[in-house]
């Protein structure tokens, strides 16, 4: 008996002395690692905390910071559960239950001239499979800096990853792991896009299968005065505003290509606001049709249907200096997008792409507006066509008398267009129904009327149609290439109003 007493109580001092042993190399070896240089930086902490038996351990106020820029990494509390012992000795590889982050503050910065910084080695090669059941963030925030501009910025976001697994391969591509669902909830999220925008978003919302994004505003930088300051040629300066953007059952693929797809995108409330000052210098460059333009994306896409709901769009011209700009406005715009893909372009069933808007007209005259064209087509044909009915003379003035110094008198009852083309040529018919019609040439201060050259010009238009209305058919209408596709509708426009008035 006392000998099998002797035996036990050995064992017993050897397991204990084992452990101690065990738990201060183990931690020995988890404060050499944070003391080594990391990524290029130092990392310290102010209390670490080891359980060999939960295989656990915890670090409070953890930080990092880079030795080469204002990169910093702040963590308040981080804890690591549940590390298998049994993958780590038998099966050579990583294995981790969940790693939890509480105010994790991180700041990434990155200076253009890196010639600046050291050619410090950043440790041994890593090569052990890393598999890692739940990874979760929270109370966290991001800042993502170029050289002295913030260009991505989180106030607030909450973080959580399933099953990520880390192979030696896999840390060379552009997502360094492979992942199974994941929850990311930001609010306040800001990006500089380019020197005139940047977007900021409210709330976001990414699942493995939705993205929801409230109150989404695409902002200008400078005022509509001040932005021609920032150009060298005609620009759009914009305003968009989206309260409730939804990207339904998406699917993103970065390994092979980079693919994009989604079956549903949903738009709702949305207000976009396009001025372009034409006094600015011209942009002769060449302008791709739309069909084009996604047909040549450096990326895959794939979007079966979009919806636009309960929105506004409102497009202005600067003309000349002084005076107002002319402006047109579409309320109350809904509309219907299909078929939008740049995949499989071969393929002989290759879908048509529709766009069929309804909207208010200056909020006082229905109209439609249908388009389809397809993608793969490399001739870049297309078909529009719609109506527009009852249109007033106030509607008419607020774009033709601060773009062209003439003012309208009397309305149009109906209008009916239908045209087709390619990239080069369109053609096709427009039909109106209006009676009593006058035009008023204005003066310079185009608050009197030259009566002499009104005369003259109302001399010059038919200014009612034949009863149920007038047809013609537009001609050849040859694109402006340096113009937009919207200035090639225009155009067409354009062709049959003058053929019909005059």
């Amino acid at each position: 008996m006392k000998t099998f007493l002797k035996v036990l109580s050995i064992m017993a001092v050897l397991l204990i002395g084992g452990y101690i042993f065990t738990y201060f190399f183990v931690k020995d070896k988890i404060e050499s690692f944070l003391e080594e240089p990391v990524l290029y930086g130092v990392a310290t902490y102010e209390d670490l905390d080891l359980s060999l038996f939960r295989g656990s351990v915890n670090l409070t106020k953890l930080t990092w910071k880079s030795n080469k820029n204002e990169s910093r990494f702040e963590v308040a509390y981080l804890s690591v559960k549940d590390v298998s012992y049994k993958a780590l000795l038998f099966d050579d590889h990583i294995q981790i239950h969940s790693i939890s982050l509480s105010e994790p503050h991180v700041f990434l910065h990155k200076v253009t001239d890196s010639t600046q910084y050291s050619s410090e080695k950043n440790g041994k090669n890593f090569d052990k499979k890393i598999i890692l059941k739940h990874l979760r963030l929270e109370k966290g925030s991001f800042v993502f800096k170029k050289d002295s501009i913030e260009k991505v910025k989180l106030k607030s976001f909450e973080l959580d990853i399933e099953d990520m697994l880390s192979s030696k391969d896999k840390r060379t591509e552009q997502i360094p792991f492979t992942y199974g669902d994941y929850t990311l909830k930001s609010r306040e999220v800001f990006f500089d896009m380019n020197d005139l925008q940047e977007l900021r978003v409210k709330e976001l919302h990414l699942f493995k299968d939705k993205i929801s994004l409230t109150d989404l505003y695409m902002s200008p930088k400078y005022s509509k005065k001040d932005y021609i300051k920032h150009i060298s040629y005609e620009k759009d300066w914009m305003d968009l505003k989206i309260e409730e953007l939804t990207v339904n059952k998406y699917e993103l693929d970065l390994e092979e290509k980079n693919k994009f797809y989604s079956p549903l995108i949903e738009i709702k409330n949305m207000n976009f606001d396009v001025f372009r000052d034409k006094t600015v210098k011209d942009d002769i460059t060449k302008k791709e049709m739309y069909s084009e333009m996604l047909r040549n994306l450096d990326f895959g896409v794939k979007i079966d249907s979009m919806r636009i709901r309960s929105s506004r769009l409102t497009y202005e011209e600067q003309i000349k200096k002084p005076g107002s700009a002319a402006a047109i406005f579409f309320d109350e715009l809904n509309a219907e997008i299909s078929d939008v893909s740049n995949l499989d372009l071969k393929r002989e069933d290759f879908p048509t792409t529709k766009v069929k808007i309804k909207t208010q007209f200056m909020g006082k005259s229905s109209l439609n507006f249908n388009w389809n064209f397809k993608i793969n087509d490399t001739l870049d044909r297309f078909r529009v066509n719609g109506s527009a009915y009852r249109i007033p003379d106030t509607s008419i003035n607020s774009f033709f008398t601060p773009a062209f110094n003439v003012e309208a008198e009397g309305g149009i009852e109906q209008i009916y267009y239908n045209f087709s083309g390619d990239k080069n040529v369109a053609s096709g018919d427009l039909k109106l129904n209006y009676e009593k019609l006058k035009f008023h040439i204005l003066k310079k201060d185009r608050q009197r009327k030259n009566k002499i050259l009104s005369f003259i010009a109302n001399m010059m238009v038919k200014n009612s149609s034949e009863r149920g209305g007038v047809s013609q058919n537009v001609g050849q209408v040859k694109r402006d290439k340096t113009k937009s596709f919207w200035n090639y509708f225009w155009s067409c426009l354009q062709s049959g109003l003058k053929k019909i008035f005059i």
